[in-house]
């Protein structure tokens, strides 16, 4: 099946749970995360499973059952999400994580409200970076997050800028910072520039002698205190 034809229940289910974890979200989240973990909108439970193997306590939480029937082959802790309500009293975890949900989410207020209950100190959360839109659509280009678009139910409803996740952070915490990762200047680079162009701008981009403008996801912290 063609990935931008793909059904996301069936093609989470059908791989690897750990062939979805980002090493470089892992190293985000490892960094700034408390002991014990709320995975909210965990999947198949690939990070979860990743940050345990990494000594962390985690707890994978989500409406799918499919998704959480997986997470559990894994050894996780699990837990539905009912009507948005998690099963857990205020302040139980350290930090609650949402990677690339609040996308897909009618109401990502009412989830960021829900995680910021359970976790003490604070919530990570991952999404698409649609910052840079404006700018490559001159081009007619696009991310390839920006396509997988088959059914409402499997759809990107929610469209985060550096900005509208920052307004939707600051309703809930005093403290939020946002991170524009994962860049992708120079993969662009090397599909249109000749060789020896794009090695050199590339060179300029590791050097840090010309700045790297598009990025693919968005990584916040949003603090309680």
């Amino acid at each position: 099946m063609n990935i931008y034809q793909k059904d996301a229940k069936d093609w989470f289910l059908d791989n690897d749970p750990l062939s979805f974890v980002s090493a470089e979200i892992i190293n985000f989240i490892s960094k700034r995360a408390g002991k014990t973990i709320l995975d909210f909108g965990c999947g198949v439970g690939g990070y979860s499973a990743r940050l345990t193997q990494l000594g962390f306590d985690c707890t994978a939480a989500d409406i799918n059952p499919d998704f959480l029937n997986r997470a559990k082959g894994l050894g996780l802790k699990t837990s539905l999400i009912k009507e948005n309500k998690l099963d857990f009293p205020d302040n139980y975890f350290d930090t609650a994580i949402a990677i690339e949900v609040m996308e897909h989410l009618e109401n990502p207020a009412v989830a960021i409200k829900e995680m910021k209950r359970v976790a003490k100190n604070n919530i990570i959360i991952t999404v698409p970076n649609c910052t840079p839109l404006i700018k490559l659509s001159v081009g007619r280009i696009t991310l390839d997050h920006m396509t997988f678009m088959q059914t409402p139910a499997v759809d990107h409803i929610n469209f985060f800028t550096t900005s509208s996740l920052q307004e939707l952070l600051k309703k809930e915490f005093p403290i939020v910072k946002i991170y524009e990762k994962e860049p992708v200047d120079d993969q662009a680079i090397h599909l249109f520039a000749p060789k020896l162009l794009a090695l050199f701008i590339e060179l300029l981009h590791i050097t840090h002698i010309l700045k790297r403008k598009f990025f693919f996801r968005l990584y916040a912290e949003a603090k309680k205190k």
